[in-house]
C-alpha cells in the first residue's frame, strides 16, 4: 500500500526524483510513437504489411548482433578509460527483449504501437496516485521492470528503421561518453546503420544506469541514477560527495557524508534496535542502499524508495526507480556475515508534512506547468526544483 505520510526531506526528493524520470520518460515514449503514427500516416502503409514487418525484424536483429558483440569487447577493455554506466550496459539485452516481442508480434507490431501499447502489449499510462512498485509482474504493470526501458528501444530502433527525424529522448536514454576522452572505438564496430553508439560513446536506454551519471560535469534532473548516486542527492550531498559516494564508502566512511550509524541489523534483530529507524533513515545492505519511507511496523517491515535494475533474471526482472517492501527480520538473516546499515542524515525538517498521494500531485503540476509537452532538452540542476517552491 502507498497510504504513507512522507515524513522526511529525503524521503521527498527520492519521490521527486522517481516521479520526474518516470514522467520524462512517458513524454519521450509518446514523441517517438506520435513520430511514427504520423510518419505512417503519410506514408499511407498498411500497419500489416508483412515487408514492413520483416524489415523491423531484421534490423533489430542487426541491432542486437551489433550491439551484443560491441558489449563483448567492451568487457576486454580497461574500465577506467570505459566508464561503468557504458561497461555494465544493457542495451544488447534490451534490443533482444525488442526482437523477441516483435518476432512475436509479427505484422501487428505498428499496429499496436499505433494503439498506445508497446513491450508486451501494456501502454505506459502513470497512476497519479502512486509510484511504480519494483519487480511488478511486467504482463500487468508496464513500471517497475524491464517494460520500460525496453519500449524505448523499442520505439527508437522502429523510429530509426522507418527514418524518422530523431525526437528528444530525454528521460528515456542518455549520450554517454568515455571516461578517458582519449578513448575512442574501433570504427569497425560501429556499422553506419548502428544508431546507438558512436567512436566516442553510447546512447544508453533507461532511468537506472550502473554508476548513475555521477562522473558527469553538470548533473541533470532528468538523468539515469543508480542506488547510491540517488540517495546521496536524496541527502542533499554536494555533487562532489555524490561522484564518491558508494555503498562500500556508506558503510565504511559513513562519517565522511554526515551520515550517523543509528544500528546494525544481523541475525538476531531486537525490538528496541527497530524502534531507532525512522523515515528517511538509509537502509544499506550489501552492495545496494536505498532510502526508508516508512517506520517499521508490528511485522518489522518497511517501505523504502530506491533506485535498482537487474533485468537479466528469468522471472521478477526489476529497472528503475521505485517502491520496494523489505522485512528486516528476514533480511538481517539472510547473511549475518553482512549486516543491514542503518544510517541518518540530519536534515532540515519539512515544513509540513502531508500524504504520498499529495506531494505526488505537487510534482506532477509542476512538472506539467514546466514540460507540458515534456522536456525538449536536458536540464541541468536537481528534483527539489519540483517541491521547494510549495515550502
Amino acid at each position: 500500500m502507498q497510504d504513507f505520510n512522507v515524513e522526511s526531506r529525503s524521503v521527498l526528493h527520492m519521490t521527486a526524483q522517481i516521479r520526474a524520470k518516470q514522467l520524462a520518460i512517458r513524454d519521450a515514449q509518446n514523441r517517438e510513437q506520435n513520430a511514427i503514427v504520423k510518419t505512417w500516416e503519410e506514408n499511407g502503409v498498411d500497419t500489416s504489411d508483412e515487408a514492413v514487418s520483416n524489415r523491423i525484424i531484421n534490423s533489430l536483429e542487426f541491432f542486437y548482433n551489433t550491439s551484443k558483440a560491441l558489449s563483448d569487447y567492451l568487457k576486454t577493455q580497461d574500465i577506467n578509460n570505459v566508464g561503468y554506466p557504458i561497461t555494465f550496459n544493457k542495451t544488447a539485452l534490451q534490443l533482444k527483449m525488442a526482437l523477441n516481442y516483435a518476432k512475436q508480434q509479427e505484422d501487428n507490431l505498428i499496429d499496436q504501437i499505433i494503439k498506445g501499447k508497446f513491450y508486451n502489449g501494456l501502454s505506459n499510462d502513470i497512476n497519479s496516485q502512486e509510484l511504480p512498485v519494483l519487480q511488478s509482474n511486467n504482463m500487468l504493470s508496464f513500471w517497475g521492470n524491464e517494460n520500460s526501458s525496453v519500449s524505448s528501444v523499442l520505439l527508437a530502433s522502429i523510429a530509426r528503421i522507418l527514418d524518422i527525424e530523431f525526437v528528444p529522448l530525454v528521460g528515456a536514454a542518455t549520450n554517454y561518453k568515455f571516461y578517458n576522452p582519449e578513448y575512442t572505438l574501433p570504427q569497425e564496430l560501429i556499422p553506419e546503420d548502428y544508431y546507438f553508439a558512436s567512436k566516442e560513446g553510447m546512447l544508453l536506454f533507461g532511468d537506472y544506469q550502473y554508476g548513475g551519471h555521477r562522473a558527469f560535469e553538470e548533473q541533470l534532473v532528468f538523468g539515469p541514477e543508480d542506488c547510491s548516486s540517488s540517495v546521496g542527492k536524496a541527502t542533499y550531498l554536494s555533487n562532489q560527495q555524490t561522484r564518491s559516494i558508494t555503498t562500500t564508502q556508506m558503510k565504511e566512511n559513513y562519517s565522511k557524508y554526515n551520515y550517523k550509524l543509528i544500528t546494525l541489523l544481523k541475525d538476531i534483530v531486537e525490538q528496541k534496535q527497530l524502534e531507532l529507524i525512522e523515515p528517511g533513515d538509509l537502509y544499506v545492505y550489501k552492495n545496494h542502499c536505498a532510502i526508508i519511507a516508512t517506520k517499521p511496523d508490528n511485522k518489522a517491515e518497511v517501505t523504502t524508495l530506491q533506485f535498482s535494475r537487474n533485468i537479466d533474471r528469468v522471472e521478477n526482472k526489476v529497472s528503475g526507480g521505485g517502491i520496494c517492501n523489505y522485512n528486516l527480520i528476514d533480511k538481517a538473516q539472510e547473511e549475518p556475515v553482512n549486516p543491514i546499515y542503518i544510517l541518518r542524515k540530519n536534515l532540515e525538517p519539512l515544513p509540513s508534512q502531508s500524504s504520498l498521494k499529495y506531494f505526488l500531485s505537487t510534482i506532477d503540476e509542476g512538472y506539467l506547468n514546466l514540460y507540458p509537452d515534456g522536456p525538449s532538452e536536458n536540464v541541468v540542476g536537481d528534483c527539489r526544483m519540483f517541491f521547494e517552491t510549495q515550502e
